[in-house]
């Protein structure tokens, strides 16, 4: 293994040959809009400021998409196969958020309909005297509202909700709320 400064020594030491090396860091250091419109009005290109910024978004987009297709054999390797290459962009960490956080209705829905179905045999009782199942489901629906109410209001309020925070409430609210039904029960 390699220091980045042993690196450095080696290379200006006229010694040209790495012998192993875990990683390597290279930071590639983008022009901002302002300095590519200027760069541009040189060669006789007027861009405006928001061209720029979405030529930059596209170069990012692109660098981006290019590690992901070379290091899944989309794009034939020029050195050795076993070498991986990370992207790291400005946008890198919000393509992760949007990605992850894409909401699943169906995975919403199934988890209800589970505790739901988990609340009423839980309280089920042969007996119909002693039977709580109506209380075990009248509890859920009490925190679907409970949480559909809330989530309304803090929409009206303005409050921005990402996929993950909208997928994750629910669930968090469905199980304190069941969790206390169970103990008042």
């Amino acid at each position: 293994d390699i220091a980045p400064s042993e690196l450095t020594v080696a290379y200006e030491s006229g010694n040209q040959n790495v012998d192993s090396l875990r990683a390597i860091r290279t930071d590639f250091l983008l022009a901002g809009a302002d300095q590519i419109r200027i760069n541009l009005l040189l060669h006789g290109i007027n861009l405006s400021h928001t061209d720029a910024l979405g030529l930059l978004k596209e170069w990012k987009d692109v660098f981006y998409d290019y590690i992901i297709d070379y290091n899944s054999g989309k794009i034939p390797a020029n050195t050795h196969t076993s070498d991986r290459y990370y992207g790291f962009t400005s946008r890198t960490f919000q393509n992760l958020v949007d990605t992850e956080s894409e909401v699943v209705p169906t995975l919403l829905i199934v988890g209800y309909l589970l505790m739901i179905l988990y609340c009423a045999t839980a309280f089920f009782k042969f007996n119909a005297v002693q039977s709580r199942s109506g209380v075990g489901l009248a509890g859920v629906f009490i925190v679907i509202l409970g949480t559909a109410a809330a989530l309304g209001i803090t929409a009206a309020a303005g409050v921005q909700f990402n996929g993950l925070t909208a997928q994750l409430y629910p669930f968090l609210v469905l199980g304190l709320g069941v969790d206390d039904m169970f103990v008042i029960v």
